[in-house]
């Protein structure tokens, strides 16, 4: 399909890369219906994906 496309980029191989997407994509969607900050939102966005990661890396 992507040949279809004069250009096309695909996420990078990263473990559980769908959770984190989902985490900022939850907070894109506070930012734009005006219930946080741009730098409330990313803020959170950055702690959720920190916390996501210590738990899978730094847990076992």
């Amino acid at each position: 399909m992507a040949k279809q496309f004069k250009r096309a980029v695909f996420t990078p191989q990263v473990d559980s890369i769908g959770l984190y997407s989902q985490m900022l994509y939850a907070q894109v969607s506070e930012i734009l219906y005006g219930r946080k900050s741009i730098a409330e939102g990313l803020l959170q966005a950055q702690k959720d994906a920190e916390n996501m990661y210590q738990a899978e890396h730094l847990g076992k």
